[in-house]
């Protein structure tokens, strides 16, 4: 019973802070971390509330059950439901209120401007007629420098990859 016990109360513990942590970082740019909590607790409060509501029910009608197996996992249940409504509403939102980031998605913002700035780079120099495929493509050994450019330059990769589907046999059909 505690190994069903373990693995149920893994993700149940922690799913109300990871739905917290995700509607705190959803804002996009420098927001302060005040307007962050206020808006996870908004928006995301009465979803996990519902849950935690329809998570006790259950575990109430578990409680009136004979079978010993279901009423100690009811109470089980309960008390991780009733501690993850306390650390996350309590514990996470008042952390998050202090001490939580104003920008924390500020290191991957900056990666996929970089990203997004190589990739308009290398359009550049494939319509300014680059022989090269600063693209990241695989090119098609069979095209011209010139046809791997202008696949490059219309978002269209020159890959050998999806093979040709019209060589294979309908014999194979289901």
């Amino acid at each position: 019973m505690e190994s069903i016990c373990f693995a149920i109360l893994i993700g149940i513990s922690v799913d109300f802070v990871i739905h917290f942590s995700h509607a705190y970082t959803s804002l996009p740019g420098t927001v302060s971390k005040e307007k962050r909590t206020k808006h996870a607790l908004v928006y995301m409060g009465p979803s996990i509330l519902a849950a935690a509501v329809t998570t006790v029910a259950g575990a109430l009608i578990m409680f009136a059950c004979t079978i010993t197996f279901f009423t100690r996992f009811a109470q089980i249940l309960f008390f991780a439901i009733v501690q993850s409504l306390l650390g996350s509403f309590v514990g996470f939102l008042t952390m998050t209120d202090s001490i939580g980031p104003s920008a924390p998605t500020y290191f991957f913002d900056k990666l996929e401007e970089k990203c997004s700035r190589q990739d308009d780079d290398s359009i550049r120099t494939s319509e300014h007629g680059g022989d090269e495929d600063k693209g990241g493509n695989i090119s098609d050994p069979t095209k011209s420098s010139t046809e791997a450019a202008q696949a490059t330059a219309t978002n269209q990769p020159a890959l050998l990859w999806p093979p040709d589907m019209s060589l294979v046999s309908d014999e194979i059909s289901v």
